[in-house]
């Protein structure tokens, strides 16, 4: 996504997801490759290549990389993306060292989930490595599991558990 735009959590003030920008890419790298045993990439993703990927992001205008901040601190980032047949994809989502298990990331990614609901679709899931401990996360959120994908979950917002968010968003 090639455009400025912040989405501000009503539940948690000073919580909000901004666009990542060039100057994330850094920070979104290292934080991906300090994860990279519960994604599906397992390779050591090079400064160049995180240069090649945000160029490509930049033009893809229904990717959403979000940088996660609360009071102006990055505590995280997590993404979506509305794919070809309409429904929403949510991916990267990812802690900051030391952010996790404060809710903050749920608040975020409920927030998120919001948006695209109202924006896009209301058909959001995610794709999630079986042994990735972050399944019991995303079921806290409001996802279930929706199918097998052979070596990882296909999770699907419930809307029956979900708790949609009060956000505002501010494009730019």
């Amino acid at each position: 996504m090639n455009r400025p735009l912040v989405v501000n959590c009503a539940a948690e003030p000073g919580l909000r997801l901004r666009a990542a920008d060039a100057a994330d890419i850094e920070a979104l790298r290292v934080w991906k490759n300090a994860n990279k045993s519960v994604f599906f990439f397992k390779d050591e993703i090079t400064v160049e290549m995180q240069k090649k990927w945000f160029e490509a992001y930049q033009r893809r205008p229904k990717d959403f990389m979000f940088l996660v901040e609360k009071d102006g601190k990055k505590i995280g980032c997590m993404a979506f993306r509305i794919l070809d047949d309409g429904s929403a994809d949510v991916y990267n989502v990812i802690a900051a060292p030391g952010a996790a298990g404060q809710g903050l990331m749920k608040a975020a990614l409920a927030a998120m989930c919001s948006y695209a609901a109202d924006g896009f679709t209301k058909d959001v899931g995610c794709l999630v490595l079986k042994d990735n401990p972050a399944v019991g996360f995303y079921e806290a959120c409001g996802f279930k599991i929706a199918g097998d994908g052979g070596g990882h979950h296909v999770l699907k917002l419930d809307w029956t558990r979900f708790k949609s968010a009060g956000y505002d968003a501010e494009e730019g």
